[in-house]
């Protein structure tokens, strides 16, 4: 709700908040990737890595189960308060804030875990190092997360929040949950003490092959769309692919497409990040 000239209430445009928030999204989408690229990176060029070194905590495996659970519910309090539930779904929402608070104090007692195996964020180790900046990232992310979660069950309580509100904050854990799964997933690899940097660029090399793959996928659908919307000359145009992006974005709900944009901008930063790894790691 903003303000006019004149003193009258004038309530934004719909969706509003929607892109704002997808616009934060991409911003920060920016720094994950970019961290767990700089994380490859470095664990592809380091001979010795967490060969003798405890495994990484166990309570990695409860974070995890924890955040699909908040995804979940957030998911389900949003499909509640669309089929007219608000009660029902005002619940789920509270369940979902306070297992994001569960989430953060697991990361806490992993801390700990690690901490009391001699290696505290001081440690002279890459290993250590690694886990604290891949998982404090993470839960300053989570950490904010619970903050507009919080200020959203106070709107509720007056009156404010709308389906639009819980449907955002939902967005945003879901996003949080595959920044997760990525952190995670780089965690459990990167701990093999076996893995060298020949493995990684060589796997990074699949990732840009799958990726390029997914790419051209999304570029044909885009100029099928274009000739069937538009004509047939455009989509002679649009074998350039950003031709055909642009094209696409500017009528994506006319032509269907925005999902089929969101999926091809991952598969571009895919490609980006993989091959960004793989060369560095190579040419070092």
């Amino acid at each position: 709700m903003s303000q006019s000239a004149g003193g009258a209430p004038q309530t934004l445009p719909p969706g509003t908040g929607a892109l704002g928030l997808h616009a934060f999204l991409a911003s920060i989408s920016i720094l994950f990737v970019s961290t767990l690229c700089a994380y490859w990176i470095v664990r592809g060029q380091a001979g010795f890595w967490s060969e003798g070194l405890p495994a990484i905590p166990s309570g990695l495996w409860l974070s995890t189960a924890l955040l699909v659970l908040l995804s979940g519910s957030s998911q389900t309090a949003t499909n509640l308060f669309r089929f007219g539930k608000p009660d029902a779904g005002v619940r789920m929402f509270k369940l979902g804030f306070f297992l994001a608070i569960g989430f953060v104090v697991s990361q806490v007692l992993n801390w700990n875990e690690l901490s009391a195996a001699h290696l505290s964020p001081k440690a002279k180790s890459l290993y250590a190092f690694s886990f604290y900046m891949l998982t404090g990232l993470h839960v300053l992310h989570v950490l904010g997360g619970l903050i507009w979660h919080w200020i959203a069950l106070r709107k509720w309580k007056q009156g404010l929040a709308t389906e639009e509100t819980v449907r955002n904050t939902a967005v945003y854990w879901h996003f949080l949950g595959v920044c997760w799964a990525a952190l995670f997933l780089s965690l459990i690899f990167g701990a093999d003490a076996d893995l060298q940097g020949e493995g990684i660029v060589r796997a990074c090399w699949y990732l840009t092959g799958f990726g390029g793959a997914m790419f051209v996928i999304c570029w044909l659908k885009a100029i099928s769309a274009i000739a069937k919307h538009e004509n047939i000359v455009l989509a002679a145009v649009a074998i350039i692919p950003m031709v055909a992006f642009l094209r696409a974005f500017m009528k994506a709900d006319e032509m269907a497409m925005r999902r089929t944009l969101y999926w091809w901008v991952i598969w571009f930063g895919l490609i980006l990040a993989s091959t960004s790894v793989a060369l560095a790691i190579s040419l070092r």
